[in-house]
């Protein structure tokens, strides 16, 4: 867990959807943090958690992003003006947050729109920090401009 005032906000893409070809480095964040967040359609199991389950570390705070997934009403801005309060709740308290994405993350996939609404809320508030760790990018906060 992070230990500053201030959780991290991590968007970690899990791949093509063979759980083997998770990057090293998003399984090993994914182990570590407290709350994971992932898309989930409306009813069912999300893929993206499912891709993810063997690295999901055991007691985190599960956060199901449900959303109707169909092209004609992609994406539903309420349902993420929704999650990123409840991820910028957890962050705010202290508690990293592991933001699961099918594919990758800033390639049209869901973390994009939670980025967006993130770093403007968070820039402004608790300047947490947005590592990408999909083909090890890094995100920079609208308000310090450097890489964390």
């Amino acid at each position: 867990m992070n230990t500053s005032a201030r959780g991290t906000a991590i968007g970690i893409g899990v791949g093509p959807g063979d759980p083997e070809l998770m990057t090293l480095k998003g399984a090993r964040i994914l182990s570590s943090v407290p709350v994971v967040a992932y898309p989930a359609p409306e009813t069912g199991e999300s893929l993206a958690r499912r891709i993810a389950a063997t690295h999901l570390p055991e007691g985190a705070t599960e956060i199901a992003i449900r959303m109707p997934l169909s092209a004609d009403r992609f994406p539903v801005e309420s349902v993420y003006d929704r999650a990123a309060k409840d991820i910028a709740t957890h962050l705010g308290a202290g508690r990293d947050v592991a933001i699961l994405c099918e594919g990758d993350p800033f390639f049209y996939g869901s973390f994009m729109y939670l980025f967006a609404r993130l770093a403007d809320r968070l820039a402004r508030r608790s300047r947490a920090r947005c590592i990408f760790a999909h083909r090890l990018r890094r995100c920079f906060t609208q308000s310090s401009g450097s890489p964390e």
